[in-house]
């Protein structure tokens, strides 16, 4: 009973690459940790501290990350397809070049984040977005003279 308490703290650590598919991580503390190019699908991070992580090119498909936070997290080219952030805190995250598909962000906060790519699939209901940056994932042909 005593470890129940005990919370997991992998603050700065290199889990690039990885396979932690299917992780029990919830609670976790991991401020600035490296899961670039990891897997993390179906993974448990639920009321995680992912302050400044790296999941650039990460698998996170299925992976719950609700109440979870994850200011200044970088996503970029990550699979979030079907992810949960319901709830959590991506405050100036950057989701650049993501694939979002049924990907959960009811209630997040995202403010100050950063969206382009396939970031059309997300559920963003009552998501705090001031001063979101959303760019087009293509740039816009110039308007021809008249």
């Amino acid at each position: 009973m005593a470890n129940l308490i005990v919370k997991l703290d992998v603050s700065g650590m290199d889990f690039s690459g990885k396979d932690l598919s299917g992780a029990y991580l919830n609670g976790v503390k991991a401020d600035g940790t490296n899961f670039a190019g990891a897997n993390l699908s179906g993974a448990n991070l639920v009321q995680g501290e992912l302050n400044g992580a790296n999941f650039e090119g990460c698998t996170l498909e299925k992976t719950l990350l609700m109440y979870t936070e994850l200011k200044n997290a970088n996503f970029t080219s990550a699979n979030l397809k079907s992810a949960n952030f319901m709830w959590a805190n991506a405050t100036g995250a950057n989701f650049t070049g993501c694939t979002m598909s049924a990907t959960i962000m009811v209630e997040a906060i995202l403010s100050n984040a950063k969206f382009t790519g396939e970031s059309h699939g997300a559920f963003l209901k009552y998501a705090r977005l001031e001063g979101t940056a959303w760019a087009s994932a293509a740039t816009p042909e110039p308007a021809a003279p008249h």
